[in-house]
């Protein structure tokens, strides 16, 4: 112990003596350790942090398979019981459900999330409340409950700046009126990984808040969430077995709601807490995503520690006579290597300590992505023991990483050579030490051309995809959204205020047209239909894309119409049934050369009902920038509110207009206020931005390649300066004898250049092999982009050579200005 203080205080002192060189290897680091800190700190908030609950690795999910055969869908009520009832290994089973609810309270309204819970979820989730109380059976069963409500510790703060009188005091929701009971305690917001609860109300207010369509009994409407608490002793395997065992019952019990679209049994699965926080759907690609970039990240502290490594063999050459004489007095070789290692490491450290600080600045950028998301997310990315376990295990890494070469070369060499050696002639490295020096240097420029080819492909493939013809045009459009149907709004009413904001909305000044859409494409758009279908000879069912729209939706979307003509207000309740289908439903259901005045009958408001087709539109993307062309069909709105009202889905009003649309939210938001101030409007945007979640993968991919291939290009170039700068420091008398003896000045510039080119294109080469071969790994994230474009890598070329040049001219301009009789005499 008493060494290793000895090695700490020297290696204080030493750094303290150099405190540039300090100062450029801590920054140089900071930066490298920061951008692998700051992407895992989004990793942590997304995967590693567990919810703010009692012992969250006894919870796990229950999971139902859907009968599309996916394994991981919600449970219907009935299943709920029953596995409540015979599960074994759990303390308790919660079921909930998430609705979006209109709150309105001292007059005021908004959009919030709203969880539905069995009376135990707070107990079985062990949350204590803030104020109040929460949920028991007493007042709350599962279909009998007393109207209560528990708000989340933000609503507390925002709404009602955390009045402690809030107990008692009335909400509405949907147009209900609930009693605040409780407030959730700081930091709780749901077990939903990203999309956070606001509130809570009992499951028995489920009809009352969503005004469901289908059966709470109906064995064949999953729509709720199971969580439990395994017992002591008790894992998610034996948990699974039995569930295993009571799903094969269900099967015998139930066959045709048990089996999925193939007569298999539908699976039942459990699955730890620590596991489902992200969506399961999505949970393979996402981490394959974070993979790809905690690679990239990796990749620039590599080239950091590459740099700061040439920046150590700089300073041990310096210190050869130190180091010799320090050997010939006693100092074991390995006493001497943990002392160099224990200067790498302190600075590695400090340079972590430092990380957290670009951390903190960097994760802002991170969350500004948010914005683009379809949900809101609530991401902590605080710092908590995980983040700074995993910056000091880094910050040990690199500092054993940039300090072993140098510590191995320092203590490796002769002594008596050197203490017989004049002290100027001891600065300069052996020729197996500057080639390590350039080897490392093209190390960083080969990643650097990695890292900004990564950037080049994501950019190109961002490029392919705003050039998609997505089918209509975004431009100029304002988009809000809101919800009658939980507003208890009926097909009557609901027509007659749709037709009201119709006409004065259209009335305003600079709105060109109005309309109005169950779902926009893009950015979560229309979603798949089960329907049976009659059209021509080509009659079958299924899974069809459809959309319900109102009057004027072709024009005020730009949706170019093939043949025939759009919705009008005349298209409502009473009369004929209408539809406009696309072009690849007209194909590939067979409704004839000439689709206009064909009728095809859909059982989508009763079986066998008739609709005369009386517009094409053309083909679009709908849900995703790289599906195939799909069928899809369009309803008249205003014809089919009933239908709506089924969807359980929110209302878009469209307004295109002749000037920036977020001038006019305010008029707009003051019409439809005029109409119902209860009315929560939510996802207010320009429709520009709404679709914008279209090209998030790619455009995140290119912003964090983008930015983290310049930070090691600037790294690479400091790197590249300072190897050079070096070379003409120890040749500098070398130098100056070619000037006296007659060498132009404008040859030692080509000299040094010459040096500096050739090791940007050895890098420049190696590194276009090895983007050759990762390409094909990358192109899964890719919009139609299959290999490196060839003018991004000349741009990417011609960058790096560009700053190689730029990074020798500085030392070679130095050179150049050496006067040989000063240099030679004090040689």
């Amino acid at each position: 112990m008493n060494s290793l203080l000895q090695d700490l205080r020297y290696t204080v002192r030493s750094l303290a003596q150099k405190p540039g060189f300090t100062a450029a290897v801590i920054l140089t680091l900071s930066l490298g350790i920061g951008a692998n800190t700051t992407l895992f700190s989004l990793i942590n908030a997304v995967l590693l942090r567990p919810p703010a609950i009692e012992r969250p690795d006894e919870i796990v999910e229950l999971f139902t398979g859907d009968y599309d055969g996916r394994r991981y869908g919600a449970s219907s009520y009935l299943d709920y019981l029953d596995f409540r009832e015979r599960i074994e290994g759990l303390t308790g089973i919660v079921a909930y459900a998430v609705t979006p609810v209109s709150m309105m309270s001292d007059g005021a309204t908004s959009r919030e999330s709203c969880m539905l819970t069995t009376p135990n979820y707070f107990s079985v989730l062990g949350i204590t409340p803030r104020l109040g109380r929460f949920f028991d059976s007493e007042v709350s069963g599962d279909f009998e409950a007393d109207p209560v409500a528990v708000i989340g510790y933000g609503i507390w703060q925002r709404v009602y700046g955390g009045n402690s009188e809030i107990i008692g005091r009335s909400i509405t929701l949907n147009g209900q009126i609930l009693t605040v009971i409780g407030v959730a305690p700081p930091g709780f917001s749901g077990t939903d990984r990203g999309a956070a609860a606001a509130l809570w109300a009992p499951l028995g207010l489920e009809r009352q808040l969503t005004r469901a369509s289908y059966s709470r009994l109906d064995r064949g409407s999953p729509w709720l969430r199971l969580l439990g608490r395994l017992k002591a002793g008790t894992s998610a395997v034996d948990v699974q077995s039995q569930l295993g065992v009571i799903a094969g019952q269900l099967n015998q019990a139930y066959p045709e709601i048990w089996s999925d679209g193939e007569g298999r049994p539908r699976a039942a699965t459990v699955l730890p807490e620590s596991e489902t926080r992200l969506p399961m759907t999505y949970r393979g690609d996402l981490l394959d995503y974070m993979s790809m970039l905690m690679v990239v990240v990796g990749l620039v502290l590599v080239i950091a520690c590459a740099n700061v490594a040439n920046l150590m063999l700089a300073r041990t050459i310096e210190r050869r006579r130190e180091i010799a004489v320090r050997l010939a007095v006693g100092v074991t070789r390995w006493r001497l290597i943990r002392q160099l290692l224990s200067e790498s490491i302190l600075l590695s450290l400090v340079a972590g300590a430092s990380a957290l600080l670009v951390m903190l600045w960097s994760t802002d950028l991170l969350m500004a992505f948010q914005s683009l998301l379809p949900v809101p997310m609530v991401l902590d990315v605080s710092i908590d023991w995980r983040i700074l376990a995993f910056t000091g295990g880094v910050s040990v890494l690199s500092g054993l990483m940039f300090g072993v070469i140098p510590a191995l070369q320092a203590s490796g060499k002769s002594v008596m050579p050197i203490l017989k050696a004049a002290a100027t002639a001891v600065s300069g490295g052996s020729p197996g030490t500057i080639r390590l020096r350039y080897g490392l240097v093209i190390v960083q420029i080969s990643l650097s051309l990695l890292l900004l080819a990564g950037a080049g492909l994501f950019l190109t493939s961002l490029q392919q995809a705003q050039s998609v013809d997505i089918g209509f045009n975004p431009d100029n459009t304002l988009i809000t959204s809101f919800d009658l149907h939980q507003q208890g709004y009926g097909t009557e009413s609901g027509s007659v205020f749709y037709s009201e904001l119709l006409e004065r909305i259209s009335r305003l000044a600079n709105v060109e047209s109005v309309s109005l859409a169950a779902t926009v494409p893009l950015g979560g758009g229309p979603g798949g239909r089960m329907i049976s279908l009659d059209a021509g000879t080509g009659g079958s069912g299924g899974e069809i894309l459809m959309n319900l729209v109102g009057p004027d939706y072709f024009r005020t979307t730009q949706t170019p119409l093939v043949s025939g003509r759009g919705f009008s207000l005349q298209d409502r309740v009473g009369a004929a049934y209408t539809i406009v289908v696309n072009e690849s439903f007209a194909q590939a259901y067979q409704v004839g050369q000439d689709p206009l005045n064909q009728r095809i009958r859909l059982d989508i408001v009763g079986e066998g009902a008739e609709f005369e087709i009386i517009g094409v539109a053309r083909d679009g993307k709908y849900r995703t920038l790289e599906e195939r062309p799909t069928p899809l069909f369009y309803l008249p709105m205003l014809q089919h509110i009933e239908t709506l009202n089924s969807l359980q889905t929110a209302t878009t009003l469209l307004v295109r207009t002749a000037v920036d649309p977020m001038e006019l939210e305010t008029t707009v938001r003051r019409v439809i206020g005029s109409l119902d101030e209860a009315l929560a409007l939510f996802n207010t945007n320009t429709l520009a931005n709404h679709i914008s979640v279209a090209y998030l993968p790619v455009r995140f991919g290119s912003t964090m390649l983008g930015l983290f291939g310049l930070l090691a290009l600037l790294i690479s170039s400091i790197g590249l300066y300072g190897i050079m700068a070096y070379t003409v420091n120890q040749h500098a008398h070398g130098i100056a004898l070619r000037i006296a003896l007659g060498a132009q000045r404008m040859d030692i510039l080509k000299m040094i250049l010459g040096q500096t080119l050739l090791v940007t294109f050895i890098g420049i080469g190696i590194g276009l092999a090895v983007a050759f071969a990762v390409t094909p790994v990358l192109t899964r994230y890719l919009y139609g982009v299959t290999s490196l474009d060839p003018w991004v890598l000349t741009a990417i070329g011609l960058l790096l050579a560009g700053v190689a040049l730029l990074a020798g001219y500085l030392p070679a301009r130095r050179a150049m200005s050496l006067e040989p009789m000063q240099v030679l005499r004090y040689e």
